[in-house]
């Protein structure tokens, strides 16, 4: 198991020297985020890409939209609505922390 997180680990590239320790953290947050999800996700469907993983549900997601069934997946998928986007969810968390870890430092 460990050289498995090793591997996946190993795929991550760290922040520029140069950027602040705020910046640096939340680089660092969404790098390992994406390699998490690549790795648990992509690998487990045996999906090389994101591409290909769009690829391959489209004719599934195609045909619940076609169903009717689904009015408000339909709603999501056509215009996109930040309420459902899971990244836009975890940046606006991860900025209410970093906001957090940036105020305590300040007193």
């Amino acid at each position: 198991m460990e050289l498995m997180v090793d591997f996946v680990y190993g795929e991550l590239k760290l922040p520029e020297e140069a950027v602040g320790w705020r910046e640096a953290m939340r680089t660092l947050a969404l790098r390992i985020r994406d390699v998490l999800l690549d790795h648990s996700t992509l690998r487990s469907r045996n999906w090389s890409s994101r591409d290909e993983a769009r690829a391959q549900l489209a004719p599934q997601t195609s045909l619940l939209m076609k169903a009717g069934r689904y009015p408000r997946y339909e709603h999501c998928l056509r215009t996109a609505t930040r309420e459902d986007d899971l990244r836009w969810q975890f940046e606006t968390g991860l900025d209410c922390v970093l906001d957090g870890i940036a105020a305590r430092l300040a007193t």
